[in-house]
């Protein structure tokens, strides 16, 4: 029974027992799914043992009959040892063959010893390997030394450990371990990058784009917001002057955004704005009596010449009674609608705004034949001739003599001519009528009749005195 033990131990079956029971305690389920697989092995290893057992008594038998030969019979005297034994003395009368140390038997046949399963000296960290008469020590893997001694060996500190370059590498005894790094999945001997933006393992900000990087992946805020990406702002690029609206829109911030909306008077998008021209449009409200003049964004109204107000609503001008018109002195200002017009005077002629007198006496006349023509500014004077009476347009003769207006002697008679008169001395008389002499026939006859005329007129002047 003990042999067939040593051979149970020798095919490895108290191995396998300890693997299967590992092996069961790791994955339950997958075992009570394979029960019956378990139970069929167990009946194979009953019947192996069995095997094994029978062949060992036989085994034994023959080594026993062997021994009796070789005890019997001196191994001098013929070649009873096997290969791995020696004939050796038992006294000084009998040798026996005696199986060589790492063998067992009965000298005439040798087995040989497998010391794995016995008593050996090998390090704890070592493995036991059987060898014909001996057996080695192998340091395990992860281990370094003669086999009896075996030492640790640090595959991260050395290099010689076969994790991804990705992962950490952490030492054990005998052996080591493979963790990636954060951000990358796998055993640690292949580590694959993990897309963090992709499975929503990230810690960006909802406004925020995430790019997935080897191990990492890196938070970029989104335009029209600041931060460090885990972190994000509203960017008012409106207060911060960094938008494209037009000069002539209004910015408007929003969430990560903003709008342009363009002035009155300007249409477009907000980012290019057009001036509208109201006045070619005819949109504006300018009065009847006012230009339209376009500028950038709005319009002017202005009254036009000869019309006041706001351009909106405008009033005539009255140019005449404000004295802001230019007519010549010698006009009449008459005012019109949004305007006026200049008329010279009767006198004179010219545009209004410069008139100059009208020389009638040159041009043409009213005044009488027998009239003077005198030009005044802006009218003329007519006289009468002398000897001529009226008022210059119509002339009469002027009678001198029955006015009394002449120069004639008192000795001559005055005889009136168209436009003047004629004197001429009375009857003994004689001169040009304005002086006149007593002639000499007739001196005495006028003597006397001074004498007597002189008498008549102091008795006239006597009577009406009293």
């Amino acid at each position: 029974m003990k042999e067939a033990k040593e051979t149970f131990d020798r095919l490895g079956i108290k191995k396998l027992r300890k693997a299967l029971c590992k092996s069961v305690a790791a994955k339950p389920k997958m075992w009570q799914e394979a029960g019956v697989s378990l139970i069929v092995i167990f009946v194979v290893v009953i019947v192996v043992l069995y095997v094994l057992q029978s062949g060992s008594a036989l085994e034994k038998d023959e080594l026993n009959d062997k021994k009796n030969m070789t005890t019997a019979v001196d191994c001098r005297n013929k070649t009873l040892c096997d290969v791995n034994a020696a004939c050796k003395a038992i006294d000084h009368n009998h040798r026996t063959c005696q199986c060589n140390s790492g063998y067992h038997g009965n000298g005439s046949v040798c087995y040989d010893l497998n010391e794995c399963l016995g008593r050996y000296n090998c390090s704890e960290s070592a493995r036991c390997k059987n060898t014909m008469g001996s057996f080695n020590c192998e340091c395990l893997q992860g281990f370094q030394g003669n086999g009896t001694t075996c030492l640790d060996i640090d595959e991260c500190s050395d290099n010689v450990d076969n994790c991804s370059q990705h992962a950490y590498c952490n030492n054990t005894l005998g052996a080591y371990n493979c963790t990636c790094f954060s951000g990358f999945e796998g055993d640690g001997k292949t580590c694959r990058d993990v897309d963090e933006c992709k499975v929503m393992l990230h810690q960006c900000n909802k406004h925020a784009f995430c790019s997935n990087t080897e191990g990492a992946f890196h938070c970029t805020c989104l335009n029209g917001y600041q931060g460090d990406g885990r972190n994000c702002t509203d960017v008012n690029e409106c207060n911060m002057e960094i938008h494209n609206c037009s000069v002539h829109a209004d910015c408007t911030n929003s969430n990560g955004s903003y709008g342009c909306t363009c002035h009155q008077g300007f249409e477009g998008d907000g980012w290019a704005c057009r001036d509208i021209d109201e006045c070619k449009l005819r949109v504006d409200n300018c009065g009847t009596h006012a230009s339209c003049q376009n500028i950038d964004g709005s319009y002017v109204c202005s009254c036009s010449r000869g019309y006041k107000g706001d351009g909106h609503t405008c009033t005539d001008i009255n140019e005449c009674r404000e004295g802001t018109h230019r007519c010549s002195a010698n006009s009449r200002c008459i005012n019109t609608p949004g305007s006026y017009s200049c008329r010279c005077v009767e006198g004179y002629r010219g545009n209004g705004e410069y008139c100059y007198d009208i020389d009638e006496c040159k041009s043409w006349r009213s005044c009488d034949l027998h009239a003077s023509c005198t030009n005044t500014k802006g009218s003329y004077k007519c006289r009468c001739n002398p000897g001529f009476q009226g008022d210059g347009i119509s002339c009469v003769d002027y009678d001198e003599c029955e006015a009394g207006d002449h120069n004639c002697n008192k000795n001559a008679k005055c005889v009136n001519t168209k436009g003047s008169y004629s004197c001429s001395c009375n009857k003994g008389y004689r001169g040009n009528g304005k002086d006149c002499k007593v002639s000499s026939a007739s001196s005495f006859l006028l003597g006397k009749e001074h004498f007597i005329l002189h008498i008549l007129t102091s008795v006239i002047r006597h009577l009406f005195a009293g």
